[in-house]
């Protein structure tokens, strides 16, 4: 209802647009889907909006032509659930520019997390299957992928930015994978797990997915990326380094730009 926390540990289930918007709690988890909880809507979009954090461990699912999972909060997005959507999946979790919690940029785990962030547990899985189809996550400060998301649609693309921060495709669970534009965005990008641009083996058209990393500061790899895709480029304003990486190309037109700095 916009005036304090959400907490939702059942199904709720809508025939078109589901809407929910929190205000402000005390423990800051201003929204909280339990994994006991599900959220669907059967033909159009589901929206979440959170004052400070959101706290989704259950399922989100938006069924039906063109619908999409809207996300976002001022503070931390924290993901450890499934989210499945038509068209597609969009977070954005932007800090606000003052200190919080008595100066302290404190998460509301009670760590040095930054304000403006968004992490997603190795428990999670993100899906989109239209295409032109999109999943896009963006913050301010950090996003920390510890768990697969996959766009099954043609055409599609993933974005993960941080404005002013860190990229982090950790190697436990880290996996992207599409056949269209995968883009890693922030200050530093550090690329622990597996990237694949994937292709249509019935097509006979060059397949059109492209791999762009790009950084304001240092890009650091050491996991996998799988090209399929005509190019993968590697932007940094400071240093690359590849370390123990594995880089490979399966089409014969493929092109991977070097580093510059």
């Amino acid at each position: 209802d916009g005036q304090g926390k959400v907490l939702i540990g059942g199904s709720i289930f809508a025939q078109r647009d589901l809407m929910l918007s929190s205000g402000r709690s005390d423990d800051r988890k201003d929204f909280e889907l339990q994994p006991s909880g599900e959220l669907e809507s059967a033909s159009r979009d589901v929206v979440i909006n959170s004052q400070q954090a959101m706290v989704v461990a259950g399922e989100v699912i938006a069924r039906g032509m063109g619908s999409k999972i809207l996300m976002s909060a001022q503070e931390q997005i924290y993901v450890s659930g499934k989210l499945s959507a038509a068209r597609d999946i969009l977070i954005d979790s932007y800090g606000k520019n003052d200190s919080i919690a008595g100066g302290k940029n404190d998460s509301i785990a009670g760590s040095t997390e930054s304000v403006g962030s968004v992490y997603v547990n190795s428990t999670s899985l993100f899906l989109t299957y239209e295409n032109g189809s999109r999943i896009h996550i963006r913050s301010e400060h950090q996003v920390t992928l510890n768990a697969p998301i996959l766009t099954v649609g043609l055409s599609s693309s993933i974005l993960l930015e941080a404005s002013y921060g860190r990229v982090e495709i950790s190697s436990e669970a880290g996996r992207i994978a599409s056949d269209g534009l995968i883009t890693a965005k922030g200050g530093f990008i550090d690329l622990f797990g597996v990237v694949e641009l994937l292709t249509d083996r019935s097509s006979s058209a060059p397949p059109p997915g492209h791999l762009l990393l790009n950084s304001t500061n240092d890009t650091f790899i050491s996991g996998n990326i799988l090209s399929q895709g005509p190019s993968v480029t590697i932007q940094a304003d400071g240093d690359v380094s590849l370390l123990g990486a594995l880089v490979g190309a399966s089409y014969r037109g493929n092109q991977t730009e070097q580093p510059h700095s």
